[in-house]
């Protein structure tokens, strides 16, 4: 399945998923008009929401993205954590819908 959000978050920052799962995710791209540095960081984190099931808890996602983050020293800029969560849920959610209605 595939499924895309995205969402203006807190100060107008757009942030966009694109992602393709089944029982769990098998790619995913995070894009937008935010800042991560370093850019590795941003790279890590895609890596590691890969093959986690789509039933995930948000608080999840949220302490695997702030730990790469603080691994690296990172800095976010425009994006939040909790804005990568929420609107990787919601991308699953419109996946599911759209597969329901096909």
């Amino acid at each position: 399945m595939h499924g895309e959000a995205a969402e203006k978050i807190v100060g107008g920052k757009l942030v966009r998923i694109k992602v393709d799962f089944n029982d769990s995710i098998t790619n995913i791209q995070i894009s937008g008009d935010f800042f991560i540095d370093p850019e590795e960081c941003f790279y890590e984190i895609e890596s590691s929401l890969k093959n986690i099931s789509v039933n995930f808890q948000s608080d999840e996602i949220v302490e695997k993205i702030n730990e790469i983050a603080k691994k690296h020293s990172a800095e976010f800029v425009g994006i939040s954590s909790e804005a990568i969560a929420k609107t990787l849920k919601e991308a699953i959610e419109n996946g599911k819908m759209a597969s329901n209605t096909s």
